[in-house]
Order: structure tokens, then C-alpha cells, then sequence
């Protein structure tokens, strides 16, 4: 029974493919979630001094994404972007310091992305397989369950539980889009990201993370030919 279905989606697919032919587009804009988890070790090592790591600890991270992507050529694209993601759940061995804490990333990107030539007939008429590259600018704004430390002075103390902290680095992903109509499809994508921060309330100078992300495509300024 399951094989049957298997042999029917894929019928279905190479018909969809083999009798309804798109055409190219120049404009893509991809908005969708992501979901990944934070790398690096469990303490941060600075000389003799050791201290939990803020990030690494982390629960796993959430967000959402929004992209617009240029053709310039058949296998060159250029364009910007913009994430939000949070994380919460903080938990390392022998240590609460940063229990409580939610921790959100805000980040804007241009980028370069090589992908597969469109093709007339085919499966790649429907599918862009696709490796990008991209400078990232954000923010991190960490809010702490419990304060750390107290500020003393007038006219009493001051607990800081909340910081703002600018952070920059770069994003290598790869991915695939697979064009369902001739305004809408799909994408999906990996990712390595690898940021360097000052941290007013945490140790670490960099922060890491993989995600996976999930979303749709719109298809804008498409060519006025079809194939048949």
C-alpha cells in the first residue's frame, strides 16, 4: 500500500512537471520560520577566569525570517534579509546564573547567493537549488530572570536584569526552492552562523548556531513566455 502511494505522488509529480511548464522570474521574496540550536562549549575560558556561557546554554532558538532575492544572471542573485529569534530554557551544569533569562536576536543581511540555471523542460524547471553567503548586522536584548549584580548609588541600587548588545558576523547557508504555481512555491534551507558581541551582562565575545528554515516563495517580475 505504501509503495503504491510513493508511486503516485512521483506519477503525479512528473506529470506536474512534464505538463505544466513555468517560466523564469527575476524576483524572489521567501518569509518563513526557522528553528536551530546554539554550538560552542559549556563555559566560557578567558586566561584563569571561567564563567557559564550565556549562549550555548541556550534552549533551542525560534524565529521567523523574511528574504527578497534579485536575479541578475542565471546562476548569480544578490539581496537583503531580516531575522528575529528567541531563545529561553538556560540550563548548564552547576549553575543558575542565567536561569530565567530570555535571550532575543535581531539581525539585517545582504546577500549573495550561486544557484542552479532555470531550465525550459524538466525538473528544474520547478527546482533552484541554491549556496549563499551573508554578512550579518543585529542586536541581542537579553532580559535575566534574576539580577546578576547591583549598581550602588543615588538614590538607592540599581538592578540590572535587561541589556541591548550589538553584534555582526556571517551566514553560510544552502538550500532548495521548488516552484509550485507560477506566483507561489516553497524553500527550505540550512545554516552556519557565526556572530562576535561585547556583552554588557555575559562573558562571551561570540556566539554560534545551526538552523533550519521553512517558508514560502513569492515569485515576482516572471518572464511573459511559457513553455510547453
Amino acid at each position: 500500500m505504501g509503495k503504491k502511494i510513493f508511486l503516485s505522488i512521483i506519477l503525479a509529480f512528473n506529470a506536474m512537471v512534464v505538463l505544466s511548464q513555468l517560466t523564469d522570474n527575476r524576483v524572489n521574496v521567501l518569509i518563513g520560520c526557522r528553528t536551530g540550536i546554539f554550538t560552542g562549549l559549556e563555559f566560557v575560558h578567558d586566561g584563569s577566569f571561567i564563567a557559564p556561557s550565556l549562549f550555548s546554554n541556550q534552549g533551542n532558538l525560534t524565529g521567523i525570517s523574511f528574504k527578497t532575492v534579485i536575479k541578475l544572471n542565471d546562476y548569480f542573485s544578490i539581496g537583503a534579509g531580516a531575522d528575529q529569534s528567541g531563545a529561553s530554557g538556560w540550563s548548564c551544569t552547576g549553575s543558575s546564573l542565567y536561569d530565567g533569562s530570555r535571550l532575543n536576536l535581531y539581525s539585517v543581511f545582504p546577500v549573495v547567493q550561486i544557484h542552479s540555471g532555470f531550465r525550459e523542460t524538466g525538473i528544474m524547471n520547478r527546482i533552484r537549488i541554491f549556496a549563499e553567503v551573508a554578512p550579518s548586522l543585529g542586536i541581542a536584548e537579553l532580559k535575566l530572570g534574576n539580577s546578576l549584580f547591583e549598581i550602588l548609588g543615588e538614590p538607592g541600587t540599581v538592578d540590572p536584569v535587561m541589556s541591548s548588545d550589538p553584534f555582526y558576523g556571517i551566514r553560510v547557508a544552502t538550500g532548495m526552492e521548488l516552484s509550485v504555481t507560477r506566483t507561489f512555491g516553497v524553500w527550505f534551507t540550512g545554516s552556519f552562523n557565526k556572530n562576535l558581541i561585547k556583552s554588557v551582562l555575559s562573558s562571551d565575545e561570540s556566539f554560534s548556531y545551526l538552523d533550519i528554515g521553512l517558508g514560502l516563495v513569492v515569485r515576482l517580475a516572471n518572464d511573459k513566455r511559457f513553455y510547453y
